[in-house]
């Protein structure tokens, strides 16, 4: 994890009573820029615990019980790249129903 990462934890682990994860984008100026933020884990959690070679699920157990982030974390840096696609069966004709409905 970066250091601005690192400094908006510790910014708002305060005000947090739960433990969650929050997106955001960073342009090429460094800017960041808030997205969201979710008390649960994501369903995406697997790209960056491959990315960085860390458990998050086993982080936020240690958050909860009152540690701090294990130094593997807080200092990890990226190991590669990863991308991960959703592919959707909607059909927006039929109020978003899965189209696998019809059979």
């Amino acid at each position: 994890m970066n250091q601005a990462e690192l400094q908006l934890g510790d910014l708002l682990i305060p005000w947090i009573l739960v433990v969650g994860t929050i997106g955001f984008l960073v342009d090429q100026d460094r800017y960041f820029y808030f997205m969201e933020m979710n008390t649960r884990i994501q369903v995406e959690h697997t790209i960056t615990e491959d990315v960085y070679g860390c458990d998050l699920v086993k982080e936020q157990i240690r958050i909860v019980a009152g540690e701090r982030l294990s130094e593997h974390v807080a200092n990890a840096t990226p190991r590669l790249h990863a991308i991960e696609c959703r592919i959707n069966a909607e059909d927006p004709e039929k109020d978003g129903r899965c189209r696998c409905q019809d059979h």
